[in-house]
């Protein structure tokens, strides 16, 4: 079995580009769809890179389920090896991101 360690200057990342990139955009979308359904939300958050940078964190695990979910569909065969390139290899950071959590004793 491998164990894969993130990089000594990726340790101050918390997931995969890919994975974060994903989680970005998912938290691009709950602001934008928030902001456009209550004026209260833009009161509230006015700053939606601020509210973007602060959150996309909690989006890292729906992100990781949304590209799992992309393997099964009609990709070609090298964004599928990507995307599975990516998860696995965000799985060392998910290990600290885990145990940054108190989830991993």
């Amino acid at each position: 079995m491998t164990i894969l360690v993130p990089r000594a200057g990726a340790l101050r990342q918390k997931a995969h580009r890919m994975v974060a990139k994903v989680a970005h955009e998912m938290a691009e979308e709950v602001y934008e769809e928030n902001a456009s359904k209550a004026d209260a939300w833009r009161v509230l958050w006015p700053n939606h890179r601020a509210w973007v940078k602060a959150h996309r964190v909690y989006f890292l695990e729906a992100a990781r389920a949304t590209l799992a979910q992309m393997l099964t569909g009609t990709l070609p065969e090298h964004l599928k090896e990507e995307i599975k390139d990516a998860l696995v290899k965000d799985n060392a950071f998910r290990v600290v991101r885990e145990k940054g959590n108190g989830l991993v004793h």
